[in-house]
């Protein structure tokens, strides 16, 4: 039997933080988030698990082919309508993208919740010159 699994103490830590933002969120206490993606750094402010472990954590990993399309494809003057923007991870990552350029993002998100959660992490990585967001 192996123990090299074992002995890997960045699973370890990985799995500690995860427990640690679990335990204050469920206290109610609002934490951010930043991801890295292609270096281009967001942070977002969450206020469930679920936001901080799926939306602003592996949104990014789970959609490889939508990130690689909003890097290959959209150019810094381009008009881009995001349908269910959702807590806004793929509108800021476009918008940072586009922050050269005369681009803008149109985020549409129905969902109350999802919707202030949007507009605060646009606000929160200075995008609100680039991104329009509409609670439709």
């Amino acid at each position: 039997m192996s123990y090299r699994k074992f002995l890997q103490p960045e699973k370890y830590w990985s799995k500690a933080i995860l427990l640690v933002a679990k335990l204050l969120l469920k206290l109610g206490i609002t934490l951010e988030r930043t991801s890295v993606v292609n270096g281009v750094r967001l942070t977002f402010i969450v206020t469930s698990f679920l936001e901080f472990f799926l939306r602003a954590r592996e949104d990014f990993v789970r959609h490889p082919s939508t990130v690689k399309w909003i890097f290959d494809v959209i150019e810094i003057d381009d008009v881009v309508y995001d349908i269910g923007a959702n807590v806004g991870g793929f509108a800021c990552l476009i918008g940072k993208r586009m922050q050269e350029g005369k681009g803008s993002v149109y985020a549409f998100e129905p969902a109350a919740s999802n919707f202030f959660s949007l507009v605060r992490n646009i606000g929160r990585n200075d995008l609100t010159t680039k991104i329009n967001a509409y609670p439709l």
